[in-house]
C-alpha cells in the first residue's frame, strides 16, 4: 500500500519543499518480516548519484554480501521513482521525503529510509541556514520495530557548501528532534565533511550527545573525478545506545561518486 501525504500545491519556498510535513511517500506494506538470524541490527548507508544508475545498484544491493539482506537502508540524492524501484525490487517498507524539485532533474529530491522491519513513526526535519537560491536540505527520522525493540532511524544529507559553524546548528537542531534520553538512534547518510573542520562541525555536538562514530576511521568513501579523483570520508554512520559490532564498506563506484558503508550493530545491555 502506498501512502501518499501531498497537497496539489506543497507550501515551497522557489524549488525547496519548506512544508514540514509535505510532500511524503511512503510504502509501509512491502517487507514481509521473517524470522532474523540473530539480535544484530545492519544498517547501509549510500549516496547514489542523481538516481541515475539505479539498476545497478540494486543489483550490488542484493548481491553483495556485505549488503544483502540489511535490516535498513538509508538512501541519498533520492528521486520517488528510484525509492520505489529499490524498495519494490528488494521489498522494503519505506518512507521519503524529498526536499526540494530538482532543478537540473526537473524531479523530487531527498532521503529515503528503506526497512525490512514496519516503520511506525516518521518525519523530517528543515535544516537551517537554507537559501532559498539553493538546494534545501533535510533530515528523514523514523521509528522502525526490530524485534519488538523501536530504534531511530535518521537519514541526513548536508550541503558541500556552508561554513562549519553553520553546519553545527544544522545537526543542532537536528539533535533538538530526537529523543536523545529514551530510545536508540543511529544517524547516517552524506554529512559532505571535505574537511576536518567541517567533521568537527558535526563529530562535536554529536559526541557530545554521547554519539559513537561508528564509521569512524573507515577510510574514504567518495571519489570524484571533477576532484581529481581525491579520496574524503563524507559518509558516516553515527550511534547511541548500540554497540558496534562490527563496520565495513564496499568499493564499487559503477552506481556512484559514493560507496555505500555499513555498521552492524548490538543492543547495549542498558537499552
Amino acid at each position: 500500500m502506498i501512502i501518499l501525504r501531498q497537497k496539489k500545491s506543497p507550501q515551497h519556498n522557489n524549488r525547496n519543499y519548506t512544508h514540514p510535513q509535505e510532500p511524503r511517500y511512503a510504502d509501509l506494506h512491502l517487507a514481509k518480516v521473517s524470522p532474523h538470524p540473530g539480535n544484530t541490527l545492519k544498517v547501509v548507508s549510500y549516496n547514489i548519484e542523481y538516481s541515475k544508475k539505479i539498476s545497478q545498484a540494486v543489483k550490488l544491493l542484493q548481491t553483495h554480501e556485505d549488503l544483502k539482506n540489511a535490516d535498513v537502508i538509508c538512501l541519498q540524492e533520492m528521486t520517488l521513482e528510484a525509492v520505489r524501484t529499490i524498495g519494490e525490487a528488494l521489498k522494503y517498507n519505506y518512507v521519503y521525503y524529498p526536499a526540494l524539485l530538482h532543478p537540473v532533474l526537473a524531479k523530487d529530491f531527498g532521503n529515503a529510509i528503506l526497512s525490512k522491519w514496519p516503520i511506525v513513526h516518521d518525519q523530517k526535519i528543515l535544516l537551517p541556514h537554507s537559501n532559498p537560491k539553493s538546494s534545501q536540505r533535510v533530515a528523514v527520522i523514523s521509528t522502525i520495530y526490530f524485534q519488538n525493540k523501536p530504534v531511530v532511524i535518521t537519514c541526513v544529507h548536508l550541503k558541500v557548501l556552508i561554513k562549519p559553524s553553520f553546519r553545527k546548528e544544522q545537526i543542532t537542531k537536528l539533535l533538538k528532534n530526537l529523543p536523545l534520553e529514551e530510545l536508540p538512534i543511529i544517524i547516517a547518510g552524506d554529512f559532505n565533511t571535505f574537511t576536518k573542520a567541517n567533521n568537527q562541525a558535526i563529530s562535536d555536538p554529536l559526541i557530545k550527545a554521547d554519539f559513537i562514530p561508528a564509521t569512524d576511521g573507515l577510510g574514504w568513501s567518495h571519489k570524484h573525478w571533477t576532484l581529481l579523483n581525491k579520496k574524503s570520508q563524507l559518509d558516516h554512520i553515527f550511534i547511541k545506545g548500540l554497540e558496534i559490532v562490527k563496520t565495513g564498506k564496499v568499493i564499487n563506484r559503477k552506481s556512484s561518486d559514493h560507496i555505500p558503508i555499513w555498521a552492524e550493530l548490538a543492543f547495549s545491555s542498558d537499552s
